[in-house]
């Protein structure tokens, strides 16, 4: 049974004592699942199994034991950045020259066929239209969140805790988000929190670097409250015939995982946890039919134009929206946008056991 109290104190610096008293009342071990800490010099010791995790710079480090494919991914981010494979313990947290603002990464895919940034920031923005106003009292957590974390500054504009967890951080000094948002390294698969501790969790082009989305979908639910809502957002998905349309090379290192599951495999894990899921026809498409500005490099290009021709006409746009959203998916791969809602009363027991 885990301990019902923390005294979880992190190291001192600006704006990490107000930190240190929100993550400790949703820190979880997670070798133990106790949430009783003691902390001593940059070392948070789990008072349940003596777990210890490093801290560094406020940020707590609970990838203690990675799996191969977690270790794999870390290896394969290394070498992105120029270091080598058996450096990935030192590129989770590092110290960089800069950090990337929202308008520089749109600015730098603003000519590709899928306008990457523009497109992520759009459907976000559909999927949070759905949610409840968060204020004060809430918690929001965004896996997979890093710099400039664009889709928590509009929950924290309602004054909802943001929590971030990934596996790296980059580093700035002065550091700009020291006080905000709450920052965890942390494995997607098996989450560092207590039952029942968001209101929202968000991923945006997340999901598909699991090897087992079904594990990471119940750890989602595990940590949302009863009622709360999962936003799954910007995924590729698996189609029969995606490949016909153009390469499907993703340009990153080998060791990093980029999965394509099918939408099958999503709703089957979807049903299986009791979640309501609404399935969403990507904004930015739309936009990109409503207006006819199709790039010439994008998949399927000629079977686009001809239905930007046929967006003109509404009951050809709601049919596709709603009745064939499933299968465009299917047979063309076609995004996966969709909004989670966790019932409220849970149908079967999901606490991870200690």
């Amino acid at each position: 049974m885990a301990s019902s109290k923390s005294n979880l104190k992190l190291v001192s610096g600006v704006g990490e004592d107000a930190v240190s008293s929100k993550l400790q009342l949703i820190l979880q071990c997670v070798a133990c699942a106790s949430n009783d800490f003691a902390l001593h010099q940059e070392r948070l010791t789990c008072s349940g199994c003596q777990q210890v995790y490093l801290v560094k710079h406020g940020i707590v480090d609970s990838i203690v034991a990675p799996s191969p494919s977690l270790t794999k991914e870390l290896q394969g981010m290394a070498r992105e950045a120029g270091m080598e494979a058996q450096q990935w313990q030192d590129y989770k947290i590092r110290q960089v020259p800069s950090l990337p603002t929202l308008e520089a990464l749109q600015a730098g895919t603003e000519g590709d066929a899928g306008h990457y940034y523009k497109q992520t920031m759009m459907n976000f923005e559909q999927a949070r239209a759905l949610l409840p106003v968060l204020g004060a009292g809430t918690r929001v957590l965004e896996i997979g969140s890093e710099a400039p974390f664009a889709f928590l500054k509009g929950f924290r504009a309602t004054g909802a805790e943001c929590h971030a967890l990934n596996i790296y951080f980059p580093l700035t000094t002065p550091d700009p988000y020291s006080a905000w948002p709450i920052r965890t390294l942390g494995d997607m698969n098996h989450l560092p929190y207590r039952d029942a501790s968001f209101d929202v969790v968000v991923m945006s082009a997340t999901s598909h670097h699991t090897p087992t989305p079904e594990l990471l979908l119940q750890e989602v639910s595990r940590v949302l409250k009863p009622g709360g809502k999962a936003l799954l957002i910007n995924d590729p998905l698996a189609g029969l015939i995606k490949g016909v349309g153009g390469s499907l090379a993703h340009h990153r290192d080998p060791l990093i995982n980029e999965n394509t599951y099918t939408l099958g495999r999503y709703q089957r894990a979807f049903d299986a946890l009791g979640f309501n899921s609404e399935h969403l026809f990507s904004a930015y498409w739309e936009d990109r039919l409503q207006t006819a500005n199709i790039h010439p490099q994008t998949r399927f290009a000629t079977l686009a134009r001809l239905l930007a021709r046929l967006w003109r006409v509404a009951p050809v746009r709601h049919l596709i929206r709603h009745q064939l959203l499933w299968a465009v998916q299917v047979v063309f791969g076609f995004p996966l946008n969709v909004v989670l809602s966790k019932p409220t009363a849970a149908s079967r027991p999901e606490s991870r056991q200690a």
